[in-house]
């Protein structure tokens, strides 16, 4: 349930979008609590396309890039987290800046491309 938008009720969420070919990303804004969401991971992509860029690398548009698309366009976040061996990030959740990392942790540099610490 939104506040404008009662629970149940049908709701067309395709709008236009005016703004030019880019990449944006989205996170919450809750008082206190920004950075330890997006540090946490809730954020994500929004991919705005145009006539130039639509997507379609089969695009039969003249002024069309014809960029990859699909499966080999895949959007990437890179995110600096730092975890616990438990699999816990390290962040004070309680503390609003969350500067103050756990004292039992032990950071160590390792890749994360799968949330399993290995390739």
């Amino acid at each position: 349930h939104y506040a404008n938008i009662p629970a149940g009720s049908p709701f067309n969420w395709d709008y236009d979008n005016p703004e030019i070919m880019n990449t944006l990303w989205y996170h919450d804004h809750r008082l206190d609590f920004t950075a330890t969401n997006v540090y946490a991971g809730f954020s994500g992509f929004y991919l705005i396309f145009d006539e130039r860029d639509s997507n379609n690398e089969r695009d039969r548009n003249p002024r069309a890039f014809r960029l990859p698309s699909g499966k080999y366009d895949i959007p990437l976040i890179l995110h600096d987290v730092m975890f616990q061996p438990n699999g816990q990030v390290i962040w004070d959740f309680f503390t609003p800046d969350g500067a103050s990392p756990h004292p039992e942790a032990r950071p160590a540099p390792v890749d994360v491309g799968n949330s399993q610490g290995t390739p």
